[in-house]
């Protein structure tokens, strides 16, 4: 699904193939899960159908999505694959100008979901995504009260999701700890940014004295330097006076 929603199209294909080769192969291992089976393959079969959809393959799209109907209609009172299906149908037949079919498929997804058991948030997305597609639809023909009507239905049914989604979110434990385990990550990296702050100073201290200490040591070994020239020269003088006052004696 990651790779659908990011548009990598070959990769989600060859996963979604790979996922159809995994459930077939498993699928006598789990006979008495038929329904649970049933599901596996529509949702497959969907997903492959939303790939060439993207692709613009409508043909194929059409056929897989056909087939994921056929596979989970049997169940689609506690299984949303086939309305699903049912209502991506419609408006693949709806974008390709084929609005008797696409109608059709509209009100086979409307049946569903009336008569569906699904948890109340399938349900609001199921009709989230078959209000988008009627007001498609009405838009394709132009009616403009229909397109009214529709488009605030459409507005209530999102707002109310998203109200629920907040809601759940909210009051998600699984937020909570996530919320708490950032927390403790940020404190950490503040923690972090403090000590290195504190090892920066140091080494700028410790650059700082390293530094003072060259600077000293270059400043003694130039003193050095002046004070043995002072010395060798007062040592020359010492000599010539030396030599001088010998050669004195000598001629007395």
């Amino acid at each position: 699904m990651s790779f659908l929603k990011l548009k990598m199209l070959d990769s989600a294909m060859l996963y979604f193939k790979k996922a159809q080769i995994y459930v077939n192969q498993r699928s006598a291992r789990y006979a008495d899960k038929k329904i649970f089976l049933a599901e596996a393959h529509g949702v497959i079969l969907q997903n492959i159908g939303d790939t060439y959809y993207e692709q613009s393959d409508f043909k194929q799209a059409e056929a897989l999505y056909l087939k994921s109907i056929a596979t989970s209609k049997r169940d689609y009172r506690i299984n949303p694959i086939a309305m699903q299906s049912e209502i991506r149908l419609a408006r693949l037949y709806i974008e390709t100008g084929k609005l008797k079919a696409g109608r059709q498929h509209l009100q086979n997804a409307e049946i569903m979901l009336q008569n569906n058991v699904l948890d109340p948030m399938s349900v609001d997305k199921g009709n989230f995504f078959l209000s988008k597609t009627k007001l498609n639809y009405f838009i394709r023909l132009g009616l403009q009260d229909s397109i009214k009507i529709q488009s605030k239905i459409f507005l209530k049914i999102q707002e109310k999701i998203t109200a629920k989604e907040k809601l759940l979110f909210d009051a998600d434990p699984g937020k909570k700890i996530f919320d708490l385990q950032k927390d403790y990550e940020l404190d950490i990296l503040k923690k972090q940014s403090q000590l290195n702050r504190l090892y920066l100073i140091i080494s700028i201290i410790l650059l700082a004295a390293a530094a003072v200490i060259v600077y000293l040591m270059y400043r003694y070994s130039q003193r050095s330097k002046q004070l043995n020239k002072k010395l060798n020269d007062l040592n020359r003088q010492v000599g010539e006076q030396n030599l001088n006052l010998q050669n004195a004696l000598d001629v007395l």
